[in-house]
């Protein structure tokens, strides 16, 4: 089956016109062409529709070889362009290679003619394959350059050999507390608490050539000293000829404060006889053992849709509020509340590193917290 080919013919001879289109068709091509034999009809032709080759040939009435060369490069289209030519001297034939011919045939010599436009075609699919992916890492890079900045956790990518910051995001410099210039300056072991360096090496080696995986939670220092838990996701990227890593750090301090206070609490109301409830600021009932569930007589679903007032009566809600201690994590302070309709003895329990004394007030039992 015969391969189609847009030809564009620079040539003033038909006979040597048509020895042209019986060569391309015996070597296998069905040629779509287009026969033009001045500038201004080139320059027409190169405008108007799209080709895959030029043949010209080099002396013309009009013009020349050079100077269809000259128009197609000023095309601004990746065009093989061969002469193909019945007398051309050798200094002509390296002087119009040198300005950028693809190659020269002899008329006399055709039969090199369709090897040579097979293996231009080939060159100039390498280069438009090559031109598409620089364009599409072009475009890459700008996504990734916009996403890396415009994200709201930190991130950085640090070299795999050296472990020193390559490039590093506005949010972990806001979050870290160091100027960019400081940042760059550092290597990954120099945010990880002195006792923790030491296992460095050995992590980011482990972690070699992940893409996008979350590989678990690290303790980070800040520039002022204070500590963090991290959740780290991380890919192996290059990175300016560098083996580069892609780290985000999702900041999971308060979370895991939180988490804590509500285990310890879980922990005391499993065991708890007397009735335990926790109640946010606003005075809604957000858990509930089952003492309480026992002691009031809803489920312990209707007990999460009340708030605490409706378990008093009304005279007695600004005793309530008062007798409320509140401690927790900022800017969303938990309020314990322990509400007893029994004698209880003091006790003091241990929460997120509080001492919380529990003792009866009337009949309502307060927790209230120092720091310790």
């Amino acid at each position: 089956m015969s391969t189609p080919l847009r030809v564009l013919i620079v040539e003033d001879n038909d006979d040597d016109l048509l020895l042209l289109l019986r060569t391309l068709r015996q070597g296998g091509y069905e040629p779509a062409h287009r026969h033009v034999q001045t500038a201004a009809a080139l320059t027409a032709a190169l405008a108007e529709e799209p080709w895959d080759i030029v043949l010209s040939d080099y002396r013309l009435p009009q013009f020349n070889g050079s100077d269809a060369l000259r128009l197609v490069q000023a095309s601004d289209r990746d065009l093989p362009f061969i002469i193909v030519s019945g007398v051309i001297g050798e200094e002509q034939a390296v002087s119009v290679m040198k300005a950028g011919a693809n190659d020269y045939v002899l008329k006399d010599k055709l039969f090199r003619l369709c090897p040579a436009i097979a293996r231009e075609l080939r060159d100039t699919e390498v280069r438009r394959q090559r031109r598409k992916a620089e364009e599409q890492l072009r475009a890459s890079e700008a996504q990734f350059r916009l996403l890396f900045e415009a994200n709201p956790n930190p991130m950085w990518v640090f070299d795999e050999e050296t472990f020193h910051f390559l490039a590093v995001n506005d949010a972990a410099l806001r979050h870290y507390g160091y100027a960019r210039a400081e940042f760059l300056a550092l290597t990954v072991t120099d945010i990880r608490p002195p006792e923790d360096r030491a296992h460095v090496p050995a992590v980011i080696a482990s972690q070699r050539g992940l893409v996008d995986t979350r590989v678990g939670e690290f303790r980070h220092q800040k520039k002022d000293g204070s500590l963090m838990d991290v959740e780290i996701t991380v890919s192996s990227i290059p990175f300016n000829g560098r083996p580069g890593r892609l780290v985000l750090a999702n900041d999971v301090t308060a979370r895991k404060r939180d988490e804590a206070v509500r285990a310890r609490y879980e922990l005391i109301a499993q065991y708890a006889r007397d009735p335990l409830l926790l109640v946010d600021l606003d005075g809604c009932i957000i858990e509930a053992n089952q003492a309480a569930v026992n002691l009031y007589g809803y489920t312990r679903e209707e007990l999460l849709k009340l708030r605490v007032y409706a378990l008093r009566q009304d005279d007695d809600q600004p005793g309530l509020i008062d007798s409320c201690a509140i401690f927790g994590p900022t800017p969303c302070p938990l309020k314990r509340l322990i509400i007893d309709w029994h004698d209880v003895t003091h006790v003091t329990i241990g929460i997120c590193g509080r001492q919380i004394v529990v003792r009866q007030i009337g009949c309502i039992t307060e927790m209230s917290g120092e720091m310790t």
